[in-house]
């Protein structure tokens, strides 16, 4: 559900410039807090879920620390149910899907269809098929994402890495509308960018996690021992998947993503064609 409302979020964005600013807008904001709400929810059942299988591998020592921790997490995600239903209660009483849905028949038939803003937007007619928007609103997006590529290269600092995977996302759920009338090339330029969100949200969650332990650690005095295994199993992960996208995401590659990434989209006559120099 999460996800889902991320993808309508997504589609409210990149087609806004169909209706009116102060619709879209309206429903974008409704449609967040429901992914709030799901949010903090959701990451307990992955970290739950982490935990259950690490105790499992775990030394018999250790057992009774790691299960205070998963209790606690579990008591902790069960104080969110109350969160969880207020929230899918008050989706109901609004009828949202209702709304987006009455919203979007009265833009198709034409009384909203008007661009907002085309001098800030290169766009085809708004007229053509759906395949021509496909580079000029998403071409965008990938350079806001490849952008981070050299702070990451350079340090792996976290924030850096959040950032880039905050991007892949927002660039995962913009290009899907377009998948179904794209080359299959396309599909594969898809795959990577989810596999780029995907890795690092694998390393973000072992910088919070790690974190979450040192705070546990701290407080209870203990199990120290089984909350620094813990700690140093997290950070180890977490320099095995930062080394393996970097020699994934070495300079050569990402110019050559670049290059499928233009190549899974057609060149609308009158969008300028951007030309890579490596620099």
């Amino acid at each position: 559900m999460r996800v889902a409302s991320r993808r309508l979020r997504a589609a409210l964005e990149i087609f806004g410039f169909c209706y009116a600013r102060s619709e879209t807008k309206a429903l974008r904001r409704e449609v967040k807090q429901v992914t709030a709400a799901l949010g903090p929810a959701r990451d307990l059942d992955v970290l739950i879920g982490f935990l259950t299988e690490y105790t499992r591998q775990s030394r018999a020592e250790d057992l009774d620390a790691l299960e205070l921790l998963t209790h606690h997490k579990i008591d902790e995600r069960r104080r969110l149910d109350c969160r969880v239903r207020r929230t899918v209660k008050d989706l109901k009483k609004r009828k949202l899907l209702r709304r987006v849905k009455e919203f979007t028949v009265f833009a198709s038939n034409g009384h909203a269809f008007k661009a907002r803003k085309p001098e800030e937007i290169d766009l085809p007619p708004l007229d053509s098929p759906l395949r021509d928007f496909a580079r000029p609103l998403l071409y965008p997006r990938l350079e806001t994402l490849l952008s981070w590529l050299p702070q990451v290269r350079a340090s792996g600092e976290s924030e850096a890495l959040h950032s880039m995977r905050i991007d892949a996302k927002r660039l995962r759920y913009a290009m899907e509308p377009f998948e179904g009338c794209l080359e299959r090339n396309f599909g594969a330029v898809l795959r990577d960018v989810q596999k780029v969100q995907e890795v690092l949200g694998e390393v973000h969650d072992c910088d919070v996690w790690s974190e979450m332990a040192t705070e546990f650690r701290e407080r209870y005095r203990t199990g120290h021992d089984a909350y620094q295994r813990l700690i140093d199993h997290l950070h180890t992960r977490r320099s095995e998947l930062y080394q393996s996208f970097i020699e994934w995401w070495s300079p050569g590659a990402e110019l050559e993503f670049r290059r499928r990434f233009l190549d899974a989209m057609p060149l609308k006559t009158g969008f300028p064609e951007r030309r890579e120099t490596g620099s």
